[in-house]
């Protein structure tokens, strides 16, 4: 079995853990399943896995200057960094992704590894095959919210990433992976996506990189020139609620795309946050 079981985990760096986290827990219900430190090469990060809605976001900062995640930072200011798959076989996944023209750039051991982005439209893909026991999804309780959160996400919808081609981008993607592919429009605004590939319980969802600085600034409030992993797609029940206490929480709408998705304010939140009341099509979860 070659194909992506479920995403492991959507990665969030910057070089404050507690400034990513805090702004996801008091608004999303961010919730901590771990927090260490990893010294090992080409890791060497602290801070781990966290639980938002039904899915995972392991957050970080560097450790010292060598850490790949400390170059991030120095080049980017931090935000989405990547995202990770789980996979039943690594060995079998990533023979699958050389075939696909996509190489292993770190192997760190038996159980985990890093693709080079450049084979994958400029995103960086995390595999990993072991088992993580303080993940829902392997049978553990959820942790309780240290304190109500001013919205309560029912799912995470997806991760989203700009990209050159978003949609021949997503059938390569398909092939990496193993998985399905939804082409959601061939032509639109920067805001909105152009195709999806599902990653068992979320989807990767593919956005054109924006074609000027204002464009960018308008959609996604500051300036994207590049491809990478962008931002996070939350579903909720109710929209319009969860815009009306989120503004109480001084948290406001800075664009509204054409399927009436929300980018929330990024000046609350370390990195691009859609509010939207519907999956996207084409999600197997629908």
């Amino acid at each position: 079995m070659s194909g992506v079981r479920w995403m492991f985990h959507a990665t969030a760096m910057g070089p404050s853990y507690d400034a990513i986290l805090d702004p996801l827990a008091r608004l999303f219900g961010c919730r901590v399943l771990h927090d260490n430190e990893v010294p090992t090469p080409g890791v060497e990060r602290r801070g781990g896995m966290t639980w938002i809605a039904d899915n995972s976001i392991e957050i970080g900062q560097p450790l010292g200057d060598a850490s790949p995640v400390h170059r991030f930072v120095e080049r980017f200011g931090g935000g989405m960094h990547s995202v990770a798959v789980q996979v039943a076989d690594l060995d079998e996944a990533l023979s699958r992704a050389e075939q696909a023209g996509v190489r292993v750039a770190t192997r760190v051991d038996d159980g985990l590894a890093f693709t080079r982005p450049g084979d994958t439209a400029g995103l960086l893909v995390e595999w990993f095959s072991k088992r993580q026991p303080d993940d829902p999804r392997w049978g553990a309780p959820e942790p309780p919210f240290a304190r109500p959160p001013v919205v309560a996400p029912t799912r995470m919808a997806f991760v989203g990433a700009i990209v050159d081609d978003p949609v021949s981008v997503a059938w390569h993607l398909g092939e990496v992976f193993d998985t399905a592919v939804s082409v959601l429009a061939v032509d639109g605004p920067a805001g909105l996506p152009r195709a999806a590939v599902a990653l068992g319980d979320c989807s990767l969802a593919l956005y054109p990189i924006p074609s000027n600085p204002a464009e960018s600034a308008h959609v996604w409030g500051r300036v994207y020139d590049r491809a990478r992993c962008l931002a996070l797609g939350l579903l909720v029940d109710d929209q319009e609620a969860a815009e009306r206490a989120l503004l109480e929480a001084d948290v406001a709408v800075h664009c509204r795309v054409s399927d009436g998705a929300a980018v929330l304010d990024p000046a609350s939140l370390p990195f691009p946050v859609v509010l939207t009341d519907r999956l996207l099509p084409g999600d197997p979860r629908a």
